[in-house]
């Protein structure tokens, strides 16, 4: 009875002190938005799948590169007969041991095949560049959405700002009312509204800060790391940014056409498709193929 007494104050025990080691973790964090990026593209399941596939398409060109070698087969093989049986050279029983072995060597090399090897090898080796640019457009997309996430952060914590400032005016607003309203200078009427606009933009305050820690839940999920309620953010100068960009839409536009990692892997897509249909064609034609073996 007081073992089981004792067993579950020490298991009360541990909880609270668990509790009470995770509430008093006040660490804080801080974030550059280049180390924000960084942990992201380390820990996104969409960039590791598609770095994983396009190690498997590799995979693929180096076995199409390789039915450009000649093929080389070899075979032994070797029996024994315990006691009385067939001799399979004289036909005739033989109560001694019999053994048989026999070795055999071949090789071929395709010599012409209506290029249906080199087109495979193109297809493959599009197919593989198409995978590195889906690569970086997936890590274009992550990146993207962790500067969108990291800005929508720093936006909330600017209005936290902004709200508390606002509140802290109506609450001196508040207090000074009160003196004024104790001496009969003011009809209650003024103090009540200023004490319910006090409680509105207390609910403000609340509203923002909510909406902080929510930008700061979806920045952990795009990061894959713990939440951390601590975690601040480095600001960054985005007028500077802006003001040194001279980039006109129409330059823009033309720029993502040639540089877009997506618009990349569409058209190395469809050159390999090409060559994968040539490479069927191919099969149309005869073949030459050089074969040759030694047998024992």
């Amino acid at each position: 009875m007081y073992r089981k007494i004792f067993l579950s104050c020490t298991f009360f025990a541990c909880i609270i002190f668990a509790a009470t080691a995770q509430s008093s973790d006040t660490s804080v964090i801080t974030y550059s938005l280049q180390q924000c990026i960084d942990i992201a593209l380390k820990n996104n399941a969409t960039v590791q799948h598609s770095e994983v596939t396009s190690d498997i398409q590799r995979a693929d060109l180096s076995g199409a590169r390789g039915n450009q070698l000649p093929t080389l087969n070899g075979d032994i093989t070797h029996g024994i007969n315990h006691g009385k049986s067939i001799d399979p050279f004289t036909n005739t029983y033989d109560n001694e041991n019999t053994k048989v072995a026999s070795y055999s060597l071949s090789s071929s090399l395709t010599v012409f095949n209506a290029f249906a090897i080199q087109n495979y090898i193109k297809q493959n080796r599009l197919a593989y560049d198409a995978t590195k640019m889906e690569i970086q457009q997936n890590r274009d997309a992550v990146a993207l959405n962790v500067i969108l996430e990291y800005l929508q952060v720093l936006t909330n914590q600017d209005l936290v700002n902004v709200s508390m400032q606002q509140r802290d005016v109506s609450g001196r607003q508040v207090e000074r009312n009160l003196i004024l309203d104790s001496a009969g200078a003011i009809t209650p009427s003024q103090l009540y509204d200023l004490k319910g606009q006090y409680a509105q933009e207390e609910l403000n305050v609340i509203n923002a800060m909510n909406n902080l820690e929510t930008a700061k839940v979806s920045l952990a999920q795009l990061l894959n790391i713990p939440y951390n309620k601590n975690m601040q953010l480095e600001r960054i100068n985005l007028t500077e940014a802006l003001a040194n960009d001279k980039s006109s839409t129409d330059s823009i536009y033309q720029s993502a056409l040639q540089n877009l990692a997506i618009i990349k892997a569409v058209e190395f897509r469809k050159q390999s498709a090409d060559f994968n249909l040539k490479t069927y064609r191919s099969e149309r034609f005869p073949s030459l193929v050089l074969n040759g073996g030694l047998n024992t």
